[in-house]
């Protein structure tokens, strides 16, 4: 047996995240476990193993180490679920799915830079039920017991968007007017994806109910599936997986 110390820069466009793995070589075999570094504008304060669990409704992490800093705690909401599809573009494909496949990468790129992560959908389900009159708003309360239960530093939630106007297209983070905590994250984000050449757009006030909630709350519309060009490439796994990269190293930078 062997070890075999590897030391890697990831840079995701004007975001670096350093990250540093201990690989053990076994029979030819590389058994690989990671200390992650992630802080206050992507600077290196501290390493971390983690697990990810499901408990119930609650997908949470932990560590088997103690990191140098109070790691961030992140809740990712993927939008819609269920019978409530979300918008959809011309080709069919439907918002709910391609949130909960963002949101969930999204979820694994956080976890990567040592990040505590929950989701509150993890399944092609909506979280109210049939007993509930208004399910919409069921739902969101629903959304709201996961995210106080979790009690994060952030909230984001994913979503698609879509307008008459087939020719808008770009991903544009909300935030609750007034909220300037929400604010703020909101502007960091939309800025460093600016930067990175995802998107060119401002971070504006929005009224969704997901961001009413007591925590810091961005809403992320990651592209308009009216767009057609836009809707290629939302619809592939390729593009879906880079945005979550990206979105990931901007909460990192704006944290």
């Amino acid at each position: 047996m062997k070890e075999k110390f590897l030391k890697g820069v990831v840079a995701l466009s004007v975001a670096v995240v350093f990250v540093a793995e201990v690989a053990t070589v076994i029979g030819g075999a590389v058994f690989l476990s990671a200390l992650f570094f992630c802080g206050e504008g992507g600077q290196m304060v501290g390493a971390q193993a983690t697990t990810v669990t499901m408990v119930n409704d609650v997908e949470t992490q932990t560590s088997n180490t103690t990191p140098t800093n109070v790691p961030l705690k992140v809740i990712v909401d993927a939008g819609h679920g269920g019978k409530d599809r979300g918008a959809s573009g011309a080709s069919g494909v439907t918002e709910s799915d391609i949130n909960l496949y963002i949101a969930r990468r999204l979820a694994f790129e956080l976890e990567i830079l040592g990040a505590e992560v929950a989701l509150t959908r993890d399944s092609e389900d909506r979280l109210s039920c049939e007993a509930d009159g208004h399910k919409q708003r069921a739902d969101i309360l629903r959304r709201r017991e996961i995210i106080d239960k979790f009690e994060p530093c952030l909230v984001v939630s994913i979503h698609m968007n879509t307008y008459p106007d087939k020719s808008v297209r770009g991903l544009q983070c909300f935030y609750q007017e007034g909220a300037e905590e929400g604010k703020k994250y909101a502007v960091a984000i939309q800025e460093h994806l600016n930067k990175a050449g995802i998107t060119n757009k401002t971070a504006r006030p929005g009224d969704y109910l997901i961001l009413e909630g007591k925590y810091p709350s961005v809403l992320i519309e990651c592209g308009f599936l009216s767009n057609p060009e836009e809707e290629k490439l939302l619809a592939t796994q390729e593009y879906q997986e880079k945005l979550a990269r990206y979105i990931a190293a901007a909460i990192c930078t704006a944290c």
